[in-house]
């Protein structure tokens, strides 16, 4: 059973986290407004390549990262140089296809991870920055891969009418769209902060002294937490 003393520091590390989550989350969302256009536009050249690595046939005619009456997308003219048949069972030899993606996926991972890393209690500034770096990372990974497989997938469903399967494009554009993406941010949140508890080894408790960061690791001085709330 817990001490009072103990679920005083539980509460209010989760007054604490709450309270920064909300400035952190708007924050980044203003943040995400201001530099949708180049933020959507440096993963361009990415989608390029990953879409001539997966699928060699399709020649990417153009790509571009734009703003319409529904939203920011990305609009692309792709040919397809492979022979298929249709729904309708009719054999062709190559298609060029167009279609737009509204890119508001793109925006889910940021918007989930960074929030949570900053508002998150405990954590030094030298872990948080550890795990947001490699939260970015993990992003720019992973939003690669969200995009590419979509704009595949409707490439795919424009020319013949069927979800691309091969290599399991299918399971992943399903996933995806069926909250896939709200669950790799949370996958990438704790990826991105376990190395700051991983590496951490339990030591006997020594004395600090009043002025000295409370060993519970809430960031503030030991008179302040600790001390303070003792019973």
């Amino acid at each position: 059973m817990k001490k009072p003393a103990e679920l005083l520091i539980i509460n209010i590390h989760i007054r604490a986290f709450i309270i920064r989550l909300i400035p952190s989350f708007l924050g980044m969302l203003a943040l995400l407004y201001a530099l949708s256009p180049y933020y959507g536009a440096c993963f361009v050249p990415l989608y390029r390549f990953q879409i001539q690595w997966l699928k060699s046939s399709y020649e990417t005619v153009s790509l571009n990262f734009a703003s319409s009456t529904e939203g920011r997308q990305f609009q692309y003219v792709i040919r397809v140089n492979e022979p298929f048949v249709d729904k309708q069972g009719r054999a062709w030899d190559g298609v060029t296809t167009k279609g737009a993606l509204l890119a508001s996926s793109i925006y889910i991972y940021p918007l989930i991870v960074f929030p949570l890393l900053i508002a998150w209690p405990g954590l030094l500034i030298t872990d948080r920055i550890k795990a947001v770096i490699i939260a970015v990372l993990l992003v720019i990974v992973i939003t690669s891969v969200d995009i590419t497989i979509k704009i595949i997938n409707g490439v795919k469903m424009y020319y013949a009418g069927t979800v691309a399967s091969a290599g399991g494009h299918e399971f992943f554009y399903y996933f995806l769209n069926n909250g896939g993406s709200q669950f790799l941010s949370l996958i990438i949140f704790l990826i991105a902060l376990a190395p700051c508890y991983l590496r951490k080894v339990p030591s006997t408790p020594r004395p600090v002294s009043l002025k000295t960061p409370c060993p519970c690791g809430s960031g503030l001085k030991y008179k302040h937490c600790c001390y303070k709330n003792r019973s």
